[in-house]
């Protein structure tokens, strides 16, 4: 247990429908490197979920002090439903920059559940209009509420989910053990969403 430092606790206590304080990174993603030489939500599901299940950094929530009479603590939640923070997006047509745009702006101020660990990933494919970016590409983005992270702790986590390696390798599970929930059946939570914006 961590209790936040004052300038996170303000961080939390700032956020808004109209101020959200989130930090976030958007990757354009060309998987003509792979084994397969195309896109499959399912396997970078599995990767992620690898990671994140590595990383203790990834598991902690907000735990309010009584009252809210001092700043709230961070503590380590042991059942991460990853079928909620990671999502399977499709961008509408024509996929283009615009779409693209107004997609993670759309992402991007929605409030984040602080009864869970805050922090979600988006797997959006679709990206058909893009100019110089390959055919079957995709976008990952990722937000973090910014009482989670600052720019350094962020850049480090999104460090250890990168490798230049395009087969997964197995990762070492931490000492303590963190039940991670699978994905759901797709024809669920995970249904690819297509929307206009």
């Amino acid at each position: 247990m961590k209790q936040l430092s004052p300038t996170d606790a303000m961080f939390y206590t700032m956020e808004s429908p109209h101020n959200p304080m989130s930090i976030s990174l958007m990757w354009i993603c060309d998987p003509s490197t792979s084994a397969s030489g195309k896109f499959s939500f399912e396997d970078i599901f599995e990767f992620l979920s690898n990671r994140i299940q590595s990383n203790p950094a990834f598991h902690r929530k907000l735990y309010k002090a009584p009252m809210d009479m001092d700043y709230p603590y961070w503590i380590q939640d042991g059942d991460i439903d990853l079928g909620y923070h990671i999502r399977h997006r499709g961008l509408p047509q024509p996929g283009g920059w615009p779409e693209l745009r107004n997609m993670a702006a759309e992402l991007n101020v929605q409030p984040m559940d602080h009864e869970r660990p805050p922090w979600e990933f988006y797997v959006i494919d679709g990206l058909n209009g893009i100019d110089g970016v390959p055919a079957g590409s995709f976008a990952l983005y990722i937000r973090f509420h910014h009482a989670y992270v600052d720019g350094k702790t962020f850049f480090k986590l999104i460090d250890c989910l990168m490798t230049e390696n395009p087969v997964s390798e197995s990762l070492p599970v931490p000492e303590q053990q963190i039940t991670v929930r699978p994905m759901r059946a797709k024809n669920k939570t995970l249904k690819s969403e297509r929307r206009a914006v």
